[in-house]
């Protein structure tokens, strides 16, 4: 009887430990499932905060364009700025100091486009 006694007593550890085991376990679950859930978030946010950084750059791009002040000059010959050192420098000696008589105009771009007539 003492036997069977003694190891009903080891089986009540037993469990005991086992059960402590699977809390254990079910605690390290919940953790890890946070986590996840915790790392899921991040990657949502961080796929946002993407998203808004390049919605804030074509916004940006979008707003500087809108500032430019664009004049079209027709009938420019090609080559009509030989002797300068670009077209920019050319529109602003010859075009806007010298025929309309404005100083210090800055000319960030030309463009030549062909029209065909």
């Amino acid at each position: 009887m003492n036997s069977i006694l003694e190891k009903l007593s080891s089986l009540e550890s037993s469990q005991r430990k086992t059960a402590a085991d699977v809390d254990a376990l079910k605690d390290s679950y919940r953790s890890l499932d946070a986590q996840m859930i915790d790392v899921d978030n991040e990657l949502t946010c961080k796929a946002s905060r993407e998203e808004l950084a390049s919605v804030y750059k074509k916004m940006e791009d979008l707003e500087n364009r809108s500032k430019r002040n664009n004049i079209v000059i027709w009938g420019l010959k090609e080559g009509a700025e030989a002797g300068h050192n670009s077209l920019e420098d050319f529109l602003r000696v010859e075009f806007f100091e010298k025929h309309m008589q404005l100083q210090n105009i800055e000319v960030m771009r030309a463009h030549r486009t062909i029209v065909n007539q």
